[in-house]
C-alpha cells in the first residue's frame, strides 16, 4: 500500500513539474516573438520598398494634379479628373484629356 502510494505521488511530481518547466518554457519563447516585432513589420520583410512605392504615386497625383490646375476646363470637369486620379491608379480619363489638351496648345 505503501508502495503503491509512493509511486502514485512520484509520478504526479514528474507531472507537475514537467508541465511547470514546459511553461516557463513557453514564456521564453514568447519574449522572443516580441522582439522580432520590435524591428518593425513583418510586410517589411517581404516588401522593403513599399513606402517608397507609395511616395511615388503620391508624387505622380501631385504632378497630374499640377496639370490639371493649369488646364482652361470647368471646375466640374476638373473635379471629377480629380476623382478619377485619385480612384483609379492609371487615370485613363486623365491622361487622354491632358493629351487633347496639349494638341489643342500646339495648334
Amino acid at each position: 500500500m505503501k508502495k503503491n502510494f509512493l509511486a502514485v505521488l512520484c509520478i504526479g511530481f514528474v507531472v507537475f513539474s514537467s508541465a511547470t518547466l514546459s511553461a516557463q518554457q513557453y514564456e521564453e519563447a514568447k519574449k522572443n516573438v516580441v522582439s522580432e516585432e520590435e524591428e518593425g513589420p513583418l510586410m517589411f520583410k517581404f516588401e522593403p520598398n513599399f513606402l517608397t512605392a507609395v511616395e511615388n504615386r503620391q508624387d505622380e497625383i501631385n504632378k497630374a494634379r499640377a496639370v490639371i490646375d493649369t488646364m482652361q476646363i470647368s471646375d466640374r470637369k476638373r473635379r471629377r479628373l480629380l476623382r478619377d486620379l485619385h480612384k483609379n491608379p492609371k487615370a485613363v480619363l486623365v491622361s487622354k484629356t491632358s493629351v487633347a489638351e496639349t494638341k489643342f496648345e500646339d495648334n
